[in-house]
């Protein structure tokens, strides 16, 4: 399939073996995940969002963006375009270009992330705060 031109393949058999090793080795924590990321009607959600090159955050530090205040969705992960990842970015971290936020909360918070993330300007009601 990558030689067709797929950017990445979802394997039934990889997932399985992951989940298992998951439970194996933390079986807590697989319930807690099974219980609130993949029910289809859960409260929290989780969820990738890139930052266009157009977006108004660019070039900002994490705290200035505020998006936690205005969203309440929390980032609990950045990737680089260089691939590294970053757990738990604190607010001084430097938002490039390309770079990929793992956000968690409601599915209305995420949405208004998104929204927010993807805007070329400031949205007013931020500009004073």
């Amino acid at each position: 399939l990558k030689k067709l031109g797929a950017n990445s393949i979802v394997s039934p058999s990889k997932l399985a073996a992951q989940r298992l090793s998951a439970i194996s080795v933390r079986p807590d924590m697989e319930n807690i995940l099974e219980r609130f990321l993949y029910k289809k009607d859960s409260l929290i959600d989780i969820e990738e969002i890139t930052v266009p090159d157009f977006s108004w955050i660019r070039f900002k530090r994490l705290k200035e963006t505020r998006l936690r205040d205005f969203t309440n969705a929390d980032v609990v992960g950045i990737k680089e375009p260089n691939s590294r990842f970053i757990p738990m970015p604190d607010g001084d971290y430097l938002i490039g270009t390309g770079v990929k936020f793992l956000v968690i909360g409601t599915a209305e918070g995420i949405r208004n992330t998104k929204k927010l993330i993807r805007s070329k300007y400031k949205p007013q009601e931020m500009r004073y705060v």
